[in-house]
């Protein structure tokens, strides 16, 4: 192709006027501004700094005990809102990501069509510049004079007349064949132009495309330390309450502020259970009717500890810690941080994220309306939208969230109704 490139410049440079093809895909362009999110980020920074020094303020004269709770809350509720700000930007880039993956498949297609037509093109320019060699080579050596005598050798003026009309038909053919060469070379130089274009285009989407997914790297570190620092204050704050006097007023106060925050969150949850779990299956009273998850063949779910058997807290009323009902159970033992969490059985990950309430967790979607929840774990091995296998090791046991120590709390959803997971467990198991 470089050779036809070089001789083409050289003798059809006059043939080459060519219109410029415009590439249709420009930059891209973002559908939400991540740049407002980072303007959040930052007055919300602000905030922590001004609570952190106030608590610094606050820690050297402890008489004001409802200022130091209220700035320590409002710590923790300002760190969960910039950890909301980075889990936006992050779906937003990632969203940003899977367009530029599209763009540039498509720029690829476009490419490897373009680098067809332009071959094919490329035949048809030989073919013809052949056509036209052979009758430039035939007109050479016939010799200058060749035509003349064809006309002056016609014996009558009949015959004079049909020579001159097959003379012009000839011209007529050579003219054809330079016409028809000049517009497949625009047509060829006009797909190498798109071409190129394209190149060029699909090189700054790659580009772009690194930097999004560097940013997201960026942003998913940000998180993480967000979250732990939204722990941190957790635990402060909780270490503070119970140092307080248990019938007070002030730790009555809080722990229904606890108790608030808990039933928020769990409100939250149980909506995006309706609108984005697989079914809202079972949510009457009547529970624990499937266990099993869709598909399973075993009637019960597995255990989601292994190695660590014994329930702390069971599902039911009670009055710890200020919460009163318990809508799970808690498993538990000596050295259980740090162990592995499994999946009881095989589904989907509905959620994986960080609150000050259940800490760290993950909800998994198994079909036909059964979902289960692992809470207060120190790692999260999956994210949200994996599919997950039963057994499947999914985080690390922790004490993440409103905790008093290191445990797994596990229930088990139909619909968006959370029921005893004791009915979905193997009684060999507790």
């Amino acid at each position: 192709m470089g050779k036809l490139r070089k001789w083409l410049r050289s003798l059809f440079c006059v043939c080459m006027a060519l219109g410029m093809l415009v590439v249709s895909s420009g930059p891209y362009a973002r559908a939400v501004n991540i740049e407002d999110l980072q303007d959040e980020y930052d007055r919300l920074d602000q905030q922590i700094e001004a609570n952190r020094n106030k608590l610094n303020e606050l820690a050297s004269d402890m008489e004001d005990q409802q200022a130091y709770i209220d700035t320590l809350n409002d710590q923790i509720e300002t760190t969960q809102q910039q950890a909301e700000v980075l889990q936006e930007r992050i779906a937003m880039l990632n969203a940003d990501i899977s367009s530029l993956n599209n763009k540039i498949e498509a720029l690829d297609t476009k490419i490897q069509q373009t680098q067809a037509e332009a071959e094919e093109q490329e035949g048809q320019i030989e073919e013809t510049f052949e056509l036209l060699k052979e009758r430039l080579r035939a007109m050479y050596m016939a010799g200058g004079g060749s035509q003349l005598e064809f006309l002056l050798e016609a014996g009558d003026f009949e015959t004079f007349l049909i020579r001159t009309e097959l003379l012009r038909s000839v011209t007529r053919h050579d003219t054809q064949l330079i016409d028809a060469l000049s517009e497949e070379l625009e047509v060829f130089q006009g797909l190498l132009q798109t071409m190129e274009e394209d190149k060029a285009s699909l090189q700054e989407q790659q580009e772009t495309l690194v930097a999004r997914k560097a940013d997201v790297q960026a942003s998913a570190q940000q998180l993480s330390e967000k979250e732990d620092e939204i722990n941190a204050n957790v635990k402060q704050a909780n270490s503070y309450i119970q140092q307080l006097d248990h019938n007070s007023d002030l730790y009555q106060a809080q722990m229904r502020k606890l108790q608030a925050d808990r039933d928020e969150v769990d409100a939250q949850i149980a909506a995006y259970i309706r609108e984005h779990a697989s079914s809202s299956g079972g949510s009457s009273d009547s529970g624990g009717s499937s266990p099993g998850g869709s598909g399973s063949s075993n009637p019960y779910l597995l255990w989601p500890l292994p190695g660590f058997h014994h329930i702390t807290s069971y599902f039911g009323p009670r009055d710890l810690a200020g919460f009163t009902y318990h809508w799970g159970i808690d498993i538990s033992g000596s050295g259980v941080y740090g162990h592995d969490i499994v999946a009881a059985e095989s589904g989907t990950v509905l959620l994986a994220q960080t609150d000050k309430s259940w800490g760290k967790y993950i909800l998994i979607d198994h079909g036909n309306g059964m979902l289960t929840r692992y809470a207060h774990c120190s790692r999260l091995l999956v994210s949200q939208g994996d599919r997950v296998t039963r057994g499947e090791t999914i985080a690390k046991v922790g004490d993440t969230g409103n905790v008093t120590g290191p445990h797994l709390h596990f229930e088990v959803y139909e619909g968006d109704q959370r029921y005893d997971p004791l009915n979905y467990l193997d009684p060999a198991d507790y």
